[in-house]
């Protein structure tokens, strides 16, 4: 039952992304500059009257970073990446927040810092 989570909830927040980049070598590898598009889904706590609610956003970003493939010889690699970017969907701003605000996606500006990229190529 949706009323009996008020009282040991947690805010859910989930965002999809979908990244289009142009590297400026001639391969996956090095730098890049790109563009996306996010999909994201809040849950919380209103701030006015404390009741549970939800909001789903669509935005557009861009964001420039690099990648090193092939670490050790394998097939994993690191990157890291900066992007920024504006919620054009949706409502901004109308969950409570006990912590300060600027990394969450409740605002019309949002931004990306990924120092800690790991991934693996298929």
């Amino acid at each position: 039952d949706y009323e009996d989570r008020t009282h040991s909830y947690d805010e859910v927040d989930l965002n999809v992304d979908i990244h289009l980049r142009k590297y400026l070598s001639s391969n996956i590898e090095g730098a890049y500059l790109g563009v996306f598009g996010r999909y994201t889904y809040l849950e919380g706590k209103l701030k006015d009257d404390y009741r549970l609610a939800n909001v789903h956003k669509f935005g557009i970003g861009g964001e420039f970073g690099f990648r090193i493939m092939r670490i050790g010889g394998s097939r994993l690699y690191w990157g890291m990446s900066f992007g920024v970017g504006k919620y054009f969907g949706g409502n901004n701003g109308v969950f409570e927040h006990n912590y300060p605000a600027m990394f969450m996606d409740d605002r019309v500006y949002f931004i990306d810092i990924e120092v800690l990229k790991l991934g693996y190529e298929f």
